[in-house]
């Protein structure tokens, strides 16, 4: 009897064993399916992750086309309407007000060549010419043929007497665009510095055959009229770019110019007001009512 409960008890203990092993087993395969589950789990939201997370501006992967365009052209537009605001400035001769915001969108767009030429017109007008024609090297370096490079270097030449080199960058650019009508009055104007008139004026007339409303035409043309005293055909051009642009400051004082060399010195002092009620305190405006009011 005790032979036989001493067996059961055996049995027990071994059945009890066995149990043990086949629940430690199956607890370690469930283990392993578990964790290769997680496993895919996770690779599977990583994958879906990289589908569909935003992509920064510049980068541009098939499966995120529009999104990229999207912020381009968000980019884009945000430039030209700050470009637009300085270039107002520019018109109101306000280069010293637009200073700052050129700086600004420097360092939005520090190699943007239509920044870097809104900025070297801007250091033109100031007297800068120097570093206009530094910024000038730099957009060259990125674009040689980038034509208001050149036409921005050859006029800050042309602003240091340096008419020779002056020329040359215009004639780069006439030679990359022949109808471009900036860089055809730029021929002008150097032209008519160097006392051939004639050339000039052929220049300026091939130009607004192309584009007889083109302020910068127009201005150039009358300047090298009135350097030749014809005073009234200089005239006629101011009179022209002035429908176009009634309120460009430097147009006017050029058109009041004229006039007071011309004798109109009540006409000149009115244009000269009209100039300083649109931007006050303009240093030509100012100099030329001045001269006009002593005049008579």
């Amino acid at each position: 009897m005790q032979a036989v409960t001493s067996i059961k008890i055996s049995m027990n203990s071994f059945y009890s064993l066995m149990q043990e092993k086949i629940l430690t087993s199956f607890q370690k395969r469930i283990t392993v399916i578990a964790l290769a589950a997680l496993v895919c789990l996770v690779a599977a939201f990583l994958l879906l992750y990289q589908m569909w997370k935003p992509r920064k501006v510049g980068v541009k992967p098939e499966e995120n086309q529009i999104l990229w365009k999207m912020e381009t052209e968000k980019k884009e537009k945000k430039k030209m309407q700050m470009l637009e605001d300085i270039e107002q400035l520019h018109k109101y001769d306000k280069a010293e007000e637009a200073s700052p915001k050129i700086q600004k969108i420097l360092r939005d767009y520090p190699n943007d060549l239509d920044v870097l030429s809104c900025y070297v017109r801007n250091l033109g007008m100031q007297g800068y010419y120097d570093e206009a024609i530094e910024q000038c090297k730099k957009m060259l370096a990125i674009n040689p043929h980038y034509i208001p490079a050149l036409v921005g270097y050859g006029e800050a030449l042309g602003e240091k007497e340096l008419d020779e080199e002056s020329m040359e960058k215009f004639q780069i650019a006439w030679k990359i665009e022949p109808k471009n009508t900036h860089v055809l009055s730029c021929i002008g104007i150097s032209l008519g510095r160097q006392g051939r008139a004639d050339a000039a004026v052929e220049k300026f007339e091939e130009a607004l055959a192309i584009n007889p409303y083109d302020i910068a035409i127009l201005i150039g043309y009358g300047m090298v009229l009135e350097q030749e005293e014809k005073y009234e055909a200089a005239l006629e051009k101011f009179k022209r770019a002035l429908q176009i642009e009634p309120e460009n400051v430097r147009l006017i004082v050029h058109y009041a110019d004229v006039l007071k060399l011309k004798g109109d010195y009540q006409e000149a002092i009115k244009q000269y007001r009209i100039a300083l009620r649109i931007t006050p305190g303009n240093a030509d405006a100012m100099e030329g009512l001045e001269s006009a009011l002593s005049s008579i």
